[in-house]
Parts: C-alpha cells; structure tokens; sequence
C-alpha cells in the first residue's frame, strides 16, 4: 500500500533519479488519460473484479512513483483513490454506491493533471447500483438499474463535462416519437478535443448521403436480445431491430450500419447476410461489426461463422452483462482507425484463418493469394504490416520482401513472416532480407494478435515521434544516451497490454572494476571502458537500445524476447565479452561482467523500479560466479533460512487480512468432457512485487501451526468463487489442497456445511485434495473424515498416486472419487515402458472402482498422447495453461 503524503520521502536527487523523473513526468499525463478512462468503463457497464484489480495495482504504481519523485498533489490524489478502494480489494467485493460516487469524483479531479480543466464527475446516478457488493474471484458485473443509460448522452467512456460540449437538440417532427428525439440529440452531441479547454463548435449537420450508424438486430424477441436492446437502447449508437431475414439482407445492401446482430433462431441465415455484409465492407469507410448467437457449439457452425465474416461468436446460454462486454469491445474498436494488415499467402485456408483472426481483433485485413499481386495492392490498401508466408510460388518471401523494400513509402512499413518453417538459417535469412519478426506455424491466434498488434503500435509510435526523436543519439561509443532510453522504456511501460510484452531491461555491471583501475591506471581505464563500450554497442541491433548506468554499469532495453530467451541472451552477451581481449596501451586486459535482468511480464509499471529490480538481479548473479547472469524473481519457490521468519509472519498477517491471493489452473478432459474445473493454489504478495508459492508457504504454516488458518481460508476463497459462478449460471468444480491436519479438526465437516448452506453452493462442486502418503498412514481418520465429506456431497481426491499395495488397500477403505497420478508418471524420465505397464496397471485397478483419474505436471503434447493412449481422463499442467488469476478457459475447444 502506498504511504501517505505526510510519510513520504522524495527520492534522493541522483542524476538517475532525475532521468527516472523526467522520463515519469514526460508520460504522467497519458497514464493518469488512461486509467481515467478504465474508471469510467467501469463506473458505466459494470464494476467487474478483474478489471478493478488492474486499475487498483495502476494506482498504487501512480501513487507511489509520484510521492518519489516529490509530486505531492497527484500522488495524494490518487492515494485517495487508493485508500477508497483498498477494502474493496482487501474484502474481495465490488465497490457500492458511496465508494463508486466518490471514485467517480476523485476521478474528475484527474482531469487537471492530464490537461482537461473544468471536468465534472460521472453523475451520481451513473455510480449507483442496484446490486449489494458481492464477493468474488471471477468476472463479475454489477447490475445497473433498469434505463441507467439514460442519465448520459453518450455511451463511449469518454465523456466530456457540459461545460465542454455542446448539445444542439433539434426539435423533431409531429410525428416522431420520444425516442426519436432522443436519437436526434444524441447525434449532435460533440465532445471537445482532448486537452482543448475551449467549447466545441456546433456541429455543421451531417450530409444526406453520411452512412447509417445504427446497429440492426435480427432479432425471435428472446428475453436475452430484449435484455440487450435495451442496454443499447440511446447509446451512442442507436438500436434498430429487424424481424426477417430478407429485409436484413435489403437494409445492408442499401445502407452501411455500424453493427449487425443476429439472433440464434437465424443462425441458417448467416450466409447470406455475411455475403451483403462482405459486399458492405468493401464499399464502407468503416468496419461493420458482425455478432451472431448460436445455439451450438460444433465445428460445422464455427466455421461457417467464420466464413460468414462474423467478428463475435456467442454460444448460448450466455449473461447479458458478458455479451455486452463483447459488443462494447467492438464499438471501442471502431472509435479509432482499425490497424491495416495486408496478409501475403498463397494457401487459401491459412489465409482465411489469419484474416479472421485479425478481423475479430478489430482489424482491417486483405488478403493476397498470389505474391506479386501484393504489389499492386501496396498503394490502395496502404497497409501498416504486412504479413507474409516464407515459401511461395512465383515469388517467396524473401524476394518480395525486397521488392516491397525498395518502394520509398514502404521502406519502414513492418514485415512479419509467418511459416511453418522451423530452420534458424531461414529465419536468420528472412530478418536479414528486411523482416520485422518471424512466427513460427502453428500460432495460438492470441500470439499473432498480440504480435500484430504490438508492431503497428510500435509503427504508428514512431511515425508520431519522428519529428521529436529522429534517432537513437548514440554517444561516440554507439552507445545510446541514457536519457533517451529511459524514455522509451517508460513509454513502453506506460502501454495498456505491457504485463503481455515480451523484452525486457539487461542490467550489466563491469566485475572488480576498482581492481582492474588500480592496477591500469585511470587513463587507461577510461580508455578500456570505451573499448568495453563499443564492443557492447555491436551485441545489441536493431530496435534494441543499450546505455551507459554509472561509471561501471550499463543498461539495456531489449524487444521480443521471453524471459528465457532473455537469459540465453544475457549468457551469450556474456560469453562473448569473457572472450574479448582489448588492448590498452601495452597491455592486453579482460573484462567479466555480471547480467542481471527484469521483464516487461513482471508488471513493475514504473522505469525506475524496473531498472532497480534489474540491478538487484544483478547483485544476485554475482553470488553464482559460473553463471553471473539472474533474472528477477516475482515468484518465490524457495526461501532462504534468514528469510523464513519474515516471511511467516507476513503469512500470518495475510490469513488474518485476508490478503492472500489464489491462481486457478484447468483442469482438462481427454474424453471430450467439457465440464470446468480447475485446481486452485494459494500465493503470498511481498514488498517489490515477490510472490511466495503454495510450495513455499504451505512448509512454513504447517511447521508454524498456521495450517487451519491457511485450510480454512483456501476452503472459504473456493467456495466463494463457486457460489459466484453458480450465480452467473457458469458453474465451476475447484480442487483444494488441504494438510492432513484437516482430519483432526472435530469442526471441520460441520464447518463445511455451514458455509455451504449459507452460499446455496453445489457441494459436489468442490474437491478436496489430500495427498496420497499422508492419508495412507491415517487410514482410520482419513476414512471417518472422507465419510463425512460424502454425507455433505464434497468430493475427495487423494494426489500423488503410485502403484503399490499399500495404496490399492487404501482405496478399499478410502470413498474417493478421483486420484492424482505421482510426478513420476508424466516427467520426461518416466517415460519408460516399465513405468508405462506400471501406470496401466494402476489405471486398470483404480477404475474398476469408478474413480477417475488426473494427471498433473503434464508439460508437452507428447506427453498428453502417451496419457491419452493409456486411458486417463483428465490433465493438468503448463501444457494445458499456466495457474492464473483468471477462470477464462475454452474447455469446450480443449477437449480431445
């Protein structure tokens, strides 16, 4: 938690402190538009528990960086907000009417820190809500009033003050309704520039021939449709709904709308309308958004969606809060000028696939079968990337690529290679020829968004930076000057998808420099670091920046590497310098380094803190002189004896807060079972963003007697998040850890069905996991205990698994309903045929009982088909996805 003004130190004015300052005040003003903008989406559709927890971690980095750098004002402001929101966060519930008002006013006075002076708060209509706060772990939205769109003239998020705007109402005509009207003011309604003080000028009327900005709706009269027609009702965007197919199909041929959605009960339409739609696009100076409802959920519908050009695919039964998450997302999209992304491949259906991908992420695509077709579409699209395939006839990639190159508009344009193929020469071959990126087939469509978009970002950056930063200004060493790099990775942090980044910072220190001066000399030391210097400066190309620190430090910005890559990277800058012999004068001198590193996935949203997580990553590899490179640990998997204490008692403070934290990992069938359940673990927040494990914490509080707390607590949060789902109609299964000592707690079943009874909770939605060895030696109280659980409806899961006797008795006297397999049985070195007859033996004989079967740790495909072949039913691992904050899994599309 940030401190408050009277507790805060200004940070000790250091040369890098100023820089550090600088380069925060230079992009204040953008992140405090940006987290506005956050609050007030949420303030209008809905507070969701996710989305608050973002803009909460935003405010604390804000607030703490500005108390720093001596900004009292703003730091206090937005300690304000955060102390308003705090026992939101620490209660795990939404904010209510009185904190949602106040956030709306503290909001407002952001304004004059970003530029818009005279701002006023949302209304306070606008804050309230029908619902009482309700505790959460999930996406959960409040439930506005009925008609609560009505208190504002606009549905974007960013809504001016009266004062800067102007609403011209024009009455309407006799025969107009009332809502008629209300359309006619709303179209006026016209916001000022942003960072304009001044009152906008009255809109001139628009021309007879502007397109149709309403959305149509094919809509049976569904209570779902009703529902969200409603939502739409006067919103920026007016709602119009239509009944037959044909007269759909009649209104996009003769206008252009900004949106079309179709109801289930048309889905055999879909064809047709998403041919007119095609015809529409092609002709419009905007995107058409296409959102269909289905039913099913089968291939055959999919890809006729897909074919059909549809933008959001709905599978029902569905919330209507989440499905007009889904359409406020492509509005949004449509506020601003879509990327372009010319798509150069000559397989049709991997061209098809890209594009609909890119399409549905709100994107402008063409598509070019034949690669020197490409040429001729260069002017007319105008792209701002290019996405091409590495092998084509008539023209491959690299020969296009150069053509494309040597076209002066298009020198700078990014070019991304997408190809199957695995070769490094060829990639190295496919960035030498003028390439941008290589992605390598087959891609999760989140990677070829998130590369996409992060390229063009990048490229529309640039162009708006180029007339204030034209280069890298590079020393006389070619080193960068520090400055300039401070900004670019402040302004990279200051992006809204940067915990998704790839890249990072490279700390990198000189070792026994103080040595190596007093035995050289001064003189010949500054000329060896120069030396040292230039060599660095020819390790780091491209987009890649790297400065002088300090007197014996440097530093560096690094693009789209993961965090493994960015060690393997930091060794070979390494190895590389170890190597080197530089001449100073009559003498031949080495130098050794120590690379410490933090990542952009780290979430430290500030440049300061990044770089200092760097330089303590660097102290780090210095205590491990074969390797001397560290990456900065968020995640903590094991601690240090000195270490322990502190951290029991944080533990001990987090259970009696409730501060922990839990992470959810699916669970998924390769049965073709789409049922959603997940394993959940608990973790521990320090100080400086270090995370503490369930491997970590779960050791400490058995042997500190902080266990029940702990039990408790995980049971508590898990049927917490069941009662959530349940109430969202997407009901969840969770596995939930518990120590053995759970057993000798007399209260624990009647506990249990307490809190069950009271959240109205399926019981058979939670499963309580105990491991295998331990129940083992308390045969008579794990029976009793499991016994029990039965009686309730709770499901019992016994981890850790092996085959022996002593185990297969176990599941005489034990009820449970499903097993975890040992690690053994799915790490690379278990992969033997004995291990293998020993796991279908163990599988044979646990389901004869009906049990069913998980194996975890499973972290590659060729592990999933081994399991798969020997008749498991469930896996769990990094494979499938990494433990998260989230519950957002396709288990339906995970399913083998």
């Amino acid at each position: 938690m940030a401190q408050g003004s009277g507790n805060m130190l200004r940070a000790e004015e250091t040369p890098h402190n100023a820089e550090h300052k600088q380069a925060f005040l230079k992009f204040l003003p953008k992140r405090l538009d940006t987290l506005t903008k956050r609050g007030r989406r949420l303030l209008m559709g809905g507070w969701d528990i996710n989305a608050l927890n973002v803009l909460f971690q935003e405010v604390q980095t804000l607030a703490g960086a500005s108390g720093r750098y001596g900004l009292v004002d703003v730091s206090e402001l937005l300690f304000a907000i955060e102390l308003n929101l705090a026992p939101c966060m620490d209660e795990v519930t939404l904010p209510d009417q009185e904190a949602s008002t106040r956030f709306s006013e503290q909001l407002a006075q952001l304004a004059r820190f970003i530029g818009r002076e005279g701002a006023e708060p949302i209304g306070k209509a606008a804050a309230a809500t029908k619902a009482a706060p309700v505790k959460s772990h999930v996406p959960l939205l409040v439930t506005p009033p009925n008609e609560y769109w009505l208190r504002w003239n606009s549905a974007h998020v960013d809504i001016p003050s009266p004062e800067s705007a102007v609403i011209e109402v024009t009455p309407p005509p006799t025969e107009a309704s009332g809502n008629d009207s209300t359309r006619q003011a709303v179209s006026t309604f016209t916001p000022s520039a942003r960072g304009d003080s001044k009152p906008a000028e009255v809109p001139k009327p628009a021309p007879a021939t502007a397109p149709d900005r309403s959305i149509y709706h094919l809509t049976d009269g569904n209570e779902l449709a009703l529902e969200i027609d409603k939502r739409l009702g006067s919103g920026r965007l007016p709602i119009e709904q239509v009944e037959d197919a044909a007269e759909l199909i009649e209104v996009i041929g003769a206008l252009t709308p900004a949106m079309v959605i179709v109801d289930a009960a048309f889905i055999e339409s879909i064809d047709r309308i998403g041919e007119t739609l095609r015809v529409a696009r092609a002709r419009a100076s905007q995107k058409i958004s296409f959102v269909v409802f289905t039913d099913t959920n089968d291939i055959a519908t999919r890809l006729r969606a897909m074919r059909a050009g549809v933008d959001a695919f709905i599978v029902l039964p569905a919330a209507a809060n989440e499905v007009m998450t889904r359409i406020q997302e492509l509005a949004d999209a449509d506020a601003s000028q879509p990327f372009r992304v010319l798509i150069v491949e000559d397989d049709r259906s991997q061209a098809l696939f890209a594009e609909s991908i890119l399409r549905k992420a709100g994107m402008e695509t063409r598509a070019v079968m034949d690669p020197l077709s490409a040429l001729e579409e260069l002017e007319s699209f105008d792209p701002e990337l290019i996405l091409i395939d590495l092998y084509m006839p008539g023209c491959d990639g690299l020969e296009l690529t150069t053509l494309i190159r040597e076209r002066e508009g298009f020198s700078h344009v990014p070019i991304v290679f997408l190809s199957g193929e695995h070769d490094e020469e060829k990639r190295f071959d496919a960035l030498s020829a003028g390439g941008d990126d290589y992605l390598e087939k087959p891609i999760r469509p989140k990677h070829l968004i998130s590369a996409v978009t992060n390229r063009v970002r990048r490229a529309r950056g640039t162009q708006r930076r180029q007339p204030v930063v034209p280069t890298k200004r590079e020393d006389a060493f070619g080193l960068s000057e520090r400055t300039f790099v401070i900004d670019k990775l402040t302004e990279m942090l200051s992006g809204e998808d940067v915990r998704h980044q790839k890249g990072g910072v490279l700390f990198i220190l000189v070792e026994g420099a103080h040595t190596i001066r007093e035995k050289i000399g001064l003189t010949a030391f500054d000329s060896l670091l120069g030396q040292v210097s230039t060599f660095l400066s020819g390790l780091f190309a491209g987009r890649d920046y790297a400065a002088r620190y300090g007197d014996t430090t440097f530093f560096a910005l690094i693009h789209d590497l993961d965090e493994q890559e960015l060690v393997e990277f930091a060794t070979r800058i390494r190895q590389a310098v170890d190597k080197q012999i530089f001449e100073v004068g009559d003498r031949s001198s080495s130098v050794a380094l120590s690379i410490g590193i933090s990542a952009f996935t780290q979430n430290f949203g500030e440049a300061g803190a990044m770089l200092n997580a760097a330089e303590r990553a660097c102290a780090l590899a210095r205590k491990n002189p074969e390797s001397r490179v560290a990456m900065f640990q968020t995640t903590v998997t094991k601690t240090t004896s000195g270490e322990d204490d502190e951290v029991v008692e944080l533990l001990r403070e987090a259970i009696r807060q409730d501060q922990l934290q839990l992470l959810f990992q699916p669970i998924a069938s390769l049965r073709g079972s789409g049922e959603e359940q997940f394993q959940a673990f608990a973790r521990l927040r320090a100080d400086g963003g270090r995370m503490y494990s369930a491997g970590v914490i779960v050791p400490l509080a058995e042997r500190n007697g902080l266990i029940h707390g702990f039990d408790r607590w995980t049971l508590t949060r898990c049927l917490m998040v069941i009662g959530d789902r349940m109430r969202e109609n997407h009901p969840v299964r969770l596995f939930a850890n518990q120590s053995i000592d759970c057993i000798n707690d007399p209260q624990r079943p009647a506990w249990l069905k307490a809190q069950i009874d009271a959240r109205q909770v399926n019981p058979a939605n939670l499963v309580i996991e105990l491991r295998t060895a331990d129940a083992a030696a308390r045969v008579r109280q794990v029976t009793s205990f499991a016994e029990a659980m039965k009686t309730i409806g709770i499901k019992l899961c016994l981890n850790g698994f092996e085959s022996t006797m002593g185990n297969f008795q176990l599941l005489q006297h034990v009820p449970a309903d499903y097993i975890k397999l040992a690690p053994k049985y799915t790490q690379p070195e278990g992969q033997t045929p004995n291990i293998r007859a020993e796991l279908r033996q163990t599988i044979t004989h646990v389901r004869e009982r009906g049990i069913r079967i998980v194996a975890p740790q499973v972290e590659d495909a060729q592990c999933a088909a081994a399991l798969w072949s020997t008749g498991v039913d469930y896996i769990q691992g990094d494979f499938v996805q990494q433990a998260t904050q989230s519950l957002d899994f396709d288990f339906a599309a995970a399913a083998i």
